[in-house]
Parts: structure tokens; sequence; C-alpha cells
């Protein structure tokens, strides 16, 4: 079961967390997903998961996954 721990935003956990995601997006009307991560997440398959869990909800993605991992803020300035 998943659950939602509530911060300044809110972090979705638990079993089924990203087709929960995946729903909660739909639902909320949204069309179009933006993947942000580091090719590590990518390789290690997590991206793949999120992917499949969008596409069963007939949601659109785009990615960008040339992150580096744990990279600085000023990093966005670069973009």
């Amino acid at each position: 079961m998943a659950a939602l721990y509530q911060q300044l935003c809110p972090v979705l956990f638990g079993d089924n967390a990203v087709g929960e995601m995946a729903k909660q997006i739909a639902e909320k009307g949204y069309k179009h997903v933006f993947i942000c991560c580091d090719a590590g997440v990518r390789k290690a398959g997590i991206v793949e998961l999120v992917e499949n869990a969008l596409k069963e909800e007939g949601l659109a993605y785009s990615m960008y996954d040339e992150i580096l991992p744990d990279t600085p803020d000023t990093v966005v300035d670069e973009l």
C-alpha cells in the first residue's frame, strides 16, 4: 500500500508508489510529465518502471537523464 508523507511538497512512498504516482498525476488532469535523473538511475531500471506506469495511465513524458549525481544547485544556471 502506498502512503503519502507531506512536507513542503508531497512525497509518495511504499508498495506500488510508482503506479500510484502515475494514477494521481492522471487524476489531477496533467498530460505531460518531465523526468529528470542521472544515468545511474536510468541504468538501474528505475526510469523504465516510471515510464511504464506513465504509459499505462496514457501520460506523455519528456526525459533528461544527464544530471550529475549529487548535483549542486549551481548547475541550474548551466542549462
